[in-house]
């Protein structure tokens, strides 16, 4: 009966080995992250082709423009984007999306890429504007409101800059939207307005531990010292075992910075 007994306890202190092997390995993984991040012109104006308005920078005002207006002519939009944000994440979606708020004639916008992103929003016109690309998506606009568009194969493995155009397609039809210029409530709320970037990602940088908390890649003091206190405020993601060991790899030299 002793002997069975020894064998339970036995097996007991074993789970609980296992138990906690596991919980240090969950620790040590490398963490991936999923999630979503908005990016925001870094440059957005309209160019118009009227000849008397073709000299003419309109960087900023608070509205971008595609299509035909008898007063000014064809017009066009163009629009940067600075992705070093992106750098080390898969990226699974982009959407490049406006903020439709006046259409005339039924408008097909045509979203095109640039050749150049040698331009900026302060010095483009008409008659210096970046060439015009190809076409990526095209859109029937029939309200106003976000409309949206599929740019997810033109931004994968792009890191640096990328510039877009909007030009109507060739009819009389007009749309205008809101430009980053729009300011009305001094807050981000005006943000909602603007164009941007949605971006879905999945991974990224890998964490070593919970203690990575800017997920660098190693952890400093203060990193352990933000671990320690979550650990004591109750984070179910941390236990006691889980902070020894991270201790002693930050203290053997294995994390830390």
């Amino acid at each position: 009966m002793g002997e069975l007994y020894g064998v339970i306890v036995l097996k007991g202190e074993a789970m609980k080995k296992i138990i906690a092997m596991a919980i240090i390995m969950s620790l040590m993984m490398p963490a991936v992250f999923a999630g979503t991040e908005r990016i925001y012109p870094s440059d957005d104006s309209y160019v118009r082709g009227k000849s008397s308005e073709r000299n003419n920078n309109f960087g900023t005002s608070q509205d971008l423009k595609a299509g035909f207006q008898s007063s000014w002519g064809d017009q066009e939009s163009f629009l940067k984007f600075d992705l070093s944000s992106l750098a080390g994440e898969e990226i699974t979606g982009a959407e490049l999306s406006f903020d439709i708020t006046s259409i005339t004639d039924n408008p097909v916008v045509e979203l095109h890429s640039v050749e150049s992103n040698n331009w900026n929003e302060n010095t483009i016109t008409w008659n210096n504007k970046p060439s015009v690309g190809s076409l990526i998506s095209s859109k029937s606009i029939n309200g106003l409101g976000r409309v949206g568009y599929d740019v997810t194969s033109n931004i994968l493995g792009e890191t640096g800059d990328i510039s877009f155009a909007l030009v109507e397609d060739g009819g009389d039809g007009f749309a205008q939207s809101f430009s980053k210029e729009f300011f009305f409530e001094g807050s981000d709320e005006d943000k909602e307005r603007w164009p941007f970037l949605e971006i879905e990602f999945e991974g990224g940088q890998e964490c070593n531990t919970e203690a990575d908390i800017d997920c660098n890649g190693c952890v400093d003091l203060l990193e352990i010292v933000g671990t320690m206190l979550d650990y004591k405020q109750g984070n179910p993601d941390l236990d006691l075992l889980g902070m020894v060991n991270i201790m002693l790899q930050y203290k053997g030299g294995e994390i830390s910075c």
